[in-house]
């Protein structure tokens, strides 16, 4: 069995309005985070909006 290569990385945004930001650029890079946690009450932007965006935005099927 061959070894497993992960590439951990964890990102903290102090608002939705960041974390989105921080997610776009990880797209176009190529990178689909394997979770996002999202506070429900950030600032700015909602974890609920941050996580209905991003729904919208259809990614998983970009990267198939």
């Amino acid at each position: 069995m061959g070894a497993l290569n992960f590439t951990e990385q964890i990102y903290f945004e102090k608002n939705g309005e960041q974390a989105l930001k921080k997610l776009q650029q990880l797209f176009q890079s190529g990178i689909i985070p394997c979770i996002i946690i999202a506070d429900p009450n950030m600032p700015k932007m909602s974890g609920t909006e941050l996580l209905r965006i991003l729904k919208n935005m259809n990614i998983s099927a970009k990267f198939r």
